[in-house]
């Protein structure tokens, strides 16, 4: 009988707290919500490039010294100094660049490299050695006209005759600027 009773019990209890949950259900609450969309995220994009006065991609192709005429027919000898035919360096990307410029791909006779000094001219003459020369573009500008300049030391000995660099190549290394914001100021890439 005690069974019973407490079975009962149980049973008067679910049916109190059903029918409680029924008039909770009837009323009504007031609610409310709102959504709003984020634009978008976007992942900038870091892009250079090396183009001739047209605009168009020296990438693969080579660049030619020549003389003043224009001739690319020349030889080096102690004193001279040639210069290639002018480029630009573009940023195709939508960030804003550091660039720093170096020779690369040199085949043949490295010992040349002794006695011959690689810049970077701009337009009105202005030359920095290579190794020194550093540059900064905002998103999808270009820079203006360079010359890779090549001077060979006036002190080269006869050791020099005779020998051959080939597959001289202008590599230009680009980092991000700090130049885009975000919501502290633009110093959040510094470390780039």
């Amino acid at each position: 009988m005690r069974k019973t009773k407490l079975a009962m019990l149980q049973s008067v209890v679910a049916l109190i707290l059903c029918a409680a949950m029924l008039v909770g259900t009837t009323f009504a609450w007031f609610t409310d919500e709102v959504t709003s969309a984020v634009n978008k995220i976007q992942a900038g994009t870091l892009d250079v490039d090396l183009v001739d006065a047209a605009g168009n991609s020296l990438e693969g192709t080579s660049l030619t010294f020549m003389d003043v005429t224009g001739n690319t027919d020349i030889l080096w000898e102690p004193g001279c100094t040639f210069k290639t035919q002018g480029f630009r360096v573009a940023n195709r990307g939508s960030l804003a660049l550091e660039y720093t410029m170096y020779i690369n791909g040199l085949l043949g006779d490295s010992k040349l490299l002794e006695v011959i000094r690689f810049s970077v001219q701009d337009a009105d003459g202005y030359t920095v050695a290579i190794d020194t020369f550093e540059g900064q573009l905002s998103a999808r500008a270009s820079s203006d006209v360079f010359y890779l300049v090549g001077h060979m030391d006036e002190n080269a000995g006869n050791e020099y005759m005779n020998l051959t660099l080939t597959g001289i190549g202008i590599t230009v290394y680009a980092t991000q600027a700090m130049e885009e914001n975000d919501s502290f100021g633009p110093e959040y890439d510094k470390d780039a």
